[in-house]
């Protein structure tokens, strides 16, 4: 990382033309792209995975054990990108079948999480916006590189730097008894609608 000249970043814009903007502009401009690529750019798209893996597949998995749901949604979600990775995408380092290993792997373990939020709030959008912020910030390890390259199966979201990260959480939610779904609100017969029943049942 270089977080004081930014050299990976330099060289990259050199290399683009771009010699004549300001660093601290394009960085900023970045973090408004990944905020508006987050919520509204990338949102559709992952909506539309989610509600097939976590609206629709997880439900289907979950009487077999949250753990279990969790390894065959990603297992299958992983291979879903085969032809991705096979083309160089994500992993452009590793020879084929490894960069679908290392996908199989960050989506048993993210879609962990993914599956955790979608239980925890009983709705996929929360999922489906870890998943668009997920892949609007896939490029961020650049901006902060010390080198114009950066190998992803090792740095950023995808790599196996992540891999601790959502491991240690995943770790800690089944101690917590976090998967459990989240308490329904009491309702007041008085002033509920009736879809506020139907959103409890």
């Amino acid at each position: 990382m270089d977080l004081e000249d930014f050299a990976g970043l330099q060289q990259v814009l050199q290399d683009a033309g771009l010699t004549g903007i300001s660093l601290e502009i394009f960085l900023a401009l970045q973090v408004v792209n990944v905020l508006l690529a987050s919520w509204f750019i990338n949102l559709w798209p992952a909506l539309g995975e989610e509600i097939g893996w976590r609206g629709w597949l997880t439900p289907q998995l979950l009487p077999l054990g949250v753990i279990p749901t969790i390894l065959i949604t990603g297992v299958i979600w992983g291979l879903w990108h085969t032809p991705l990775m096979l083309l160089g995408h994500n992993y452009p380092n590793l020879p084929g079948w490894l960069s679908v290993t290392f996908m199989v792997v960050f989506c048993i373990l993210t879609g962990g999480i993914l599956a955790w939020l979608t239980i925890r709030t009983n709705s996929v959008w929360p999922a489906a916006l870890g998943h668009s912020t997920i892949n609007a910030t896939a490029a961020l390890p650049m901006l902060f590189s010390a080198e114009p390259t950066y190998d992803p199966a090792h740095v950023g979201i995808g790599g196996t730097t992540d891999w601790i990260i959502t491991a240690v959480l995943l770790a800690i939610f089944p101690v917590t008894k976090s998967f459990r779904s989240a308490p329904q609100p009491s309702l007041d017969p008085a002033s509920a609608w009736p879809s506020d029943y139907r959103n409890t049942q």
